[in-house]
């Protein structure tokens, strides 16, 4: 396997993309408040909006549990060079 090598970034360049990150994260808190909303308005209790948000890390932890035990059983190991996205 090849070593990858990392690029030189600027410090331009990492302000530029610490930004960019500051604005996905804006945008998914504004997502967050619309669902909210949308859910109290389909009869969600106000009080009980946490569970909702508690829902899919759970979820993944246990994706992420499940499959590591299947891959250890199987023997089965997803490589990286594998995956696209």
């Amino acid at each position: 396997m090849a070593k990858k090598i990392k690029p030189e970034l600027s410090l331009t360049q990492i302000i530029n993309m610490s930004m960019g990150f500051l604005g996905i994260q804006m945008a998914f808190g504004l997502q967050n408040g619309n669902a909210s909303r949308i859910l109290a308005n389909l009869g969600a209790d106000v009080h009980e909006l946490s569970w909702f948000w508690l829902v899919a890390p759970l979820q993944g932890l246990l994706y992420s549990l499940s499959s590591d035990i299947w891959e250890t059983i199987h023997g089965v190991r997803w490589e990286e060079e594998n995956l696209t996205f």
